[in-house]
């Protein structure tokens, strides 16, 4: 299979995120709050640090090792939830992130394991 019919099987946005992922880090800095859902030893992990001021998210950045799939909603969502407050972090409408990166059925999971890793960085945070 050549590499035009594997990226037939990704949205745009899909790839985008994938090959520029943005918001990479490499670890947490101590002020900030972080969440982490998987394992590598599993073959996926998704690990947020959101730096919050006044319940808003300045800026989100994460880490994360899977599929492309995976590596997309992890950066796509540092993107969405920067400028947000903590309440809305909690509520996202993973229809509409599925949606918004064209994500096939089967890798639902990626957005589900990105929702764990948010709610572990939120946790215990006024809504």
């Amino acid at each position: 299979m050549g590499i035009e019919e594997r990226q037939m099987n990704y949205s745009n946005i899909v790839i985008d995120h994938f090959e520029k992922p943005r918001n990479v880090i490499e670890g947490c800095d101590e002020s900030a709050l972080s969440g982490r859902a998987g394992s590598k030893s599993a073959g996926m992990l998704v690990e947020f640090c959101l730096d919050v001021s006044d319940g808003v998210i300045e800026h989100a950045g994460f880490r994360a090792w899977g599929c492309p799939h995976t590596i997309a909603v992890a950066s796509w969502l540092t993107e969405e939830i920067t400028g947000k407050g903590i309440n809305e972090v909690q509520s996202l409408d993973l229809d509409m992130i599925a949606s918004q990166l064209e994500l096939p059925a089967e890798k639902w999971n990626c957005v589900l394991m990105a929702e764990d890793a948010l709610r572990d960085a939120t946790k215990g945070t006024s809504h």
